[in-house]
């Protein structure tokens, strides 16, 4: 599958490591009307424990590391998984709550669809790689 041709459908937090660090997995596929996750329309997504991947659905994963804790779509209290899709608000975003300034790079943030060459360049610009 030519990475051209993929965009980012979901981003999961896999967990903590030992040193702080967080790992992400990055779901790409090469339709973004399949369903990544079921129960799109479970408003908020947030309060819903029984969301489950279909991670068949999706082309490509990469792992990426990074010190940058991301808030994820699937923990918001407000939107469903459909509003992200429909472009309303952001698959997942920087987490700046600990920040004490802005970051003068700027913030990053994903969006449903994205291509897999703009994530990549949004994460190289931070000195994040995939793994």
């Amino acid at each position: 599958m030519e990475k051209d041709k993929l965009y980012l459908v979901f981003i999961e937090l896999i967990g903590v490591e030992a040193d702080g660090s967080y790992r992400y997995e990055f779901y790409f596929n090469d339709d973004t009307s399949m369903k990544i996750i079921n129960d799109i329309d479970y408003k908020p997504i947030g309060l819903n424990m029984n969301w489950e991947i279909i991670s068949a659905n999706a082309k490509k994963i990469i792992s990426v590391k990074t010190n940058i804790k991301f808030d994820l779509i699937q923990n918001s209290l407000c939107f469903s998984f459909k509003e992200c899709m429909d472009g309303c608000v952001c698959l997942a975003c920087e987490n700046i709550d600990n920040y004490e300034e802005y970051p003068e790079d700027g913030r990053l943030v994903f969006s449903y669809g994205q291509s897999f060459d703009s994530v990549e360049d949004k994460l190289g610009a931070k000195k994040i790689f995939l793994i």
